[in-house]
């Protein structure tokens, strides 16, 4: 669970939990003393984004590293963090759909912890916002590329189609397979340190969350 925090005096037992930038808390008494805890999803990016971007910002003063660069430099929101909050997304959703069609309300179970109804709402909004503004980074970073070469209106709908098609051609972003590995260390992730592998990977995500954006007519 990517870049989370747990709060003073709770007791944490070694569990999997796949909800990045969440709140681990005390919450309720008679779940608590069987030993559950709350878990609020995304609580980083909603209520404290300034954690994140300040975070981001002191370790890149800090990383002073020359013969260490190539595995020391990477920022916070990047793709497999973005994919795992893709997956904490969707699932959420999925369980508010099934909490839709349920007689009884029931709790969602992450680990050893509880997720409320107001934790669910929030988490899916905080995912969703932060998918969104990476995908839309993507677009921007696209533009001010043709900016830099030159490439006109008339030629901008084709190259994008084209970046677009092999942004496709990786991987699904959304794998949600439920077995627990090892995380993938940041400097081994394909996109470190390759800019255009980033940029495609940030079209992918586009087109999977706002598709009507990157409606091309080529006629």
């Amino acid at each position: 669970s990517y870049y989370s925090v747990v709060a003073a005096g709770v007791q944490l037992p070694p569990q999997s939990v796949a909800m990045p930038f969440s709140l681990i808390m005390s919450g309720n008494p008679k779940l608590s003393a069987e030993g559950m805890n709350e878990l609020v999803p995304g609580w980083l990016l909603q209520s404290s984004p300034y954690t994140v971007l300040r975070s981001s910002v002191k370790f890149r003063k800090r990383r002073k590293a020359k013969r260490h660069g190539f595995y020391c430099g990477w920022d916070i929101i990047r793709p497999l963090t973005v994919d795992t909050c893709i997956d904490a997304r969707n699932d959420l959703v999925a369980f508010e759909r099934i909490r839709e069609g349920a007689e009884n309300t029931p709790l969602l179970i992450v680990g050893q912890n509880y997720v409320s109804s107001r934790g669910v709402s929030v988490g899916i909004n905080a995912y969703t916002n932060m998918i969104h503004r990476y995908a839309l980074s993507g677009l921007l970073a696209f533009l001010q590329e043709c900016l830099e070469k030159g490439i006109g209106d008339a030629e901008l709908g084709s190259s994008f189609y084209r970046t677009l098609v092999v942004s496709q051609q990786k991987r699904k972003i959304i794998t949600n397979t439920k077995k627990i590995s090892w995380p993938c260390l940041p400097w081994e992730e394909e996109t470190h340190g390759c800019r255009l592998k980033l940029l495609q990977h940030k079209i992918k995500v586009l087109a999977a969350e706002l598709p009507s954006i990157i409606d091309i007519d080529l006629s």
